[in-house]
């Protein structure tokens, strides 16, 4: 029952940990000392990864195709590559089933 939301909540924790970025998971980016201080710079950072999704989100809503459809720019993923696999097929000789 809670499977999609926790993914969804640990996704979003890596990404906020993201050393190019906001890197929360670096304590030395944020000596300051009080727990108030470091409520308010994780708060700001945050907000700051969530701007960051929200632009790119627009970036990728803006084009769209002549029917009106928002194309969406998909890394690929490994499932639909796996999708397009097609084994080589096996092929008997005569149409009797082999013997074991």
């Amino acid at each position: 029952m809670y499977s999609t939301a926790r993914n969804t909540i640990e996704g979003f924790n890596g990404y906020v940990k993201d050393s190019n970025y906001e890197a929360l998971d670096q304590p030395g980016r944020r000596r300051i000392r009080g727990y108030t201080a470091q409520y308010l710079l994780t708060t700001v950072l945050v907000v700051s990864a969530n701007i960051r999704k929200i632009r790119i989100f627009l970036a990728n809503v803006g084009s769209e195709n002549e029917a009106g459809q928002v194309k969406w720019k998909r890394q690929p993923r490994r499932r639909d590559r796996l999708a397009n696999y097609k084994p080589a097929s096996v092929s008997v000789s005569s149409g009797d089933p082999p013997t074991g």
